[in-house]
């Protein structure tokens, strides 16, 4: 089996790979955390491009507040990783994925998941009540903000959304300040 070691030769390596100047990245995120901190801003850095948890620890060592990631599958490899406060931001559809994502919850209490829509809400409500565990998922309104993919309208939709998320007895409607 390939397994590639930090110091082996470019020739070595099979594509793709990912090849990082350390001391770069390491100043950069630096830099980056410095001029946050200082503007009292915080940071949830999403791992899209990333996606390795040694990197995503690195962020969070420097500051960050928890990651991002964009589904299930990225959360269970970052947090069998070590990196355990995420937050998965496409809405959870299907019962394969519902499933992932509580079982992931159980484990990880501090993996949080947008919802949309009070159709989306109930499909999780109900699976955490079928589960026979009791867990209290954290779910965030996913706001459209113009692009039109994704996302409850601002305003009333959202507060209409938000009140129907608070009734439901297995989720717990998660506020975080992002900028």
């Amino acid at each position: 089996m390939y397994k590639p070691k930090i110091g082996d030769t470019i020739d070595a390596l099979d594509t793709p790979s990912i090849l990082i100047d350390l001391s770069a990245m390491e100043a950069n995120i630096a830099r980056l955390m410095e001029r946050l901190a200082a503007s009292g801003k915080k940071v949830r850095p999403h791992l899209k491009t990333v996606k390795s948890p040694h990197l995503a620890q690195k962020l969070l060592d420097a500051g960050a507040t928890g990651c991002c990631v964009a589904k299930v599958s990225e959360a269970e490899v970052m947090a069998q990783g070590g990196i355990s406060d995420l937050l998965i931001t496409s809405e959870v559809a299907g019962g394969v994925k519902i499933e992932r994502l509580l079982n992931l919850a159980s484990s990880y209490p501090d993996v949080k998941v947008v919802v949309d829509s009070e159709a989306g809400a109930v499909a999780l409500n109900s699976a955490v009540s079928n589960m026979g565990e009791v867990i209290e998922l954290k779910v965030l309104l996913e706001l459209n903000v113009g692009q039109n993919r994704a996302g409850v309208a601002p305003g009333n939709e959202a507060l209409e959304l938000a009140k129907h998320i608070t009734s439901l007895k297995n989720l717990h409607l998660y506020v975080i300040q992002c900028y």
